[in-house]
């Protein structure tokens, strides 16, 4: 009888396709650590189709540099998005006594 043979590693990709390199640049993921706030479930108020027109149009008007740094400050939490509340400060220190 035969030994088995120790099974076939799995082929890991030596080189970038230009589809791999699109799917980093395309999501924010890999440049932030986005707020949780931004990764709960939610119901969207408007569809995907109306959010691209109302983006593209932004974009026009605002330029792709300043939408795209809006987009990342409110994935980062740094913004808050609609809908959201943020988490409360802490209670300011009482002032001190008069003396």
């Amino acid at each position: 009888m035969r030994p088995k043979r120790a099974p076939k590693k799995p082929n890991r990709k030596t080189e970038w396709t230009a589809g791999d390199v699109r799917k980093i640049l395309v999501n924010p993921l890999y440049c932030i650590d986005i707020h949780p706030a931004n990764a709960t479930p939610h119901a969207p108020i408007i569809s995907e189709e109306e959010w691209i027109t109302a983006a593209t149009e932004l974009i026009r008007q605002e330029g792709p540099k300043s939408f795209l740094r809006s987009l990342l400050d409110i994935l980062k939490g740094c913004e808050t998005p609609y809908g959201y509340r943020e988490t409360p400060a802490a209670e300011p220190p009482d002032p001190p006594a008069a003396g």
